[in-house]
């Protein structure tokens, strides 16, 4: 899974970057996802991170050190609520500005769901056993971003 998730963050790089993004972002990196759920996980990571990359105007890597089988539907549901929580702040006044302090989303596993911000990383936490309820929405994950960045103590390197 490391080495697909280094391949995914060349793509989004790439894809970023490039002119013909838009006909790369339908696709599955790779072309492996129908048949193997870690490219699946992968591929549906890849998507939101382009979108979030491109509403940000910079590179937005996602990252999921800790996938399992029990994660397979819940980060695809976090990290599609992080890029849709980026893309609205990213439209609102001020909103882009504040998000050139964030460089990745980590997507984790945790005893309850949140959101927190550390240094430049969102973090998503998540908890299989407890399901969909366990991922924060994307009203709390824009409402933590706008608060955490727009604090006098968010001044990140």
């Amino acid at each position: 899974m490391a080495k697909l998730a280094g391949v995914l963050r060349v793509l989004v790089a790439s894809c970023v970057m490039a002119t013909s993004g838009v006909a790369i972002a339908g696709s599955t990196p790779l072309g492996a996802a129908r048949s193997d759920p870690a490219a699946a996980l992968y591929a549906k990571l890849f998507q939101a991170a382009l979108r979030a990359s491109r509403a940000a105007h910079h590179i937005v890597s996602f990252d999921t050190p800790d996938a399992d089988a029990g994660v397979d539907q819940l980060y695809p549901l976090a990290a599609a609520r992080v890029s849709d929580a980026i893309v609205a702040m990213a439209a609102a006044p001020g909103g882009r500005r504040l998000l050139t302090q964030v460089d990745a989303v980590r997507l984790e596993q945790g005893p309850a769901g949140g959101v927190r911000v550390e240094g430049r990383t969102v973090v998503i936490t998540v908890n299989p056993s407890m399901g969909e309820s366990s991922c924060p929405s994307t009203a709390a994950i824009e409402r933590t971003l706008w608060r955490s960045l727009s604090s006098p103590a968010a001044t990140r390197s």
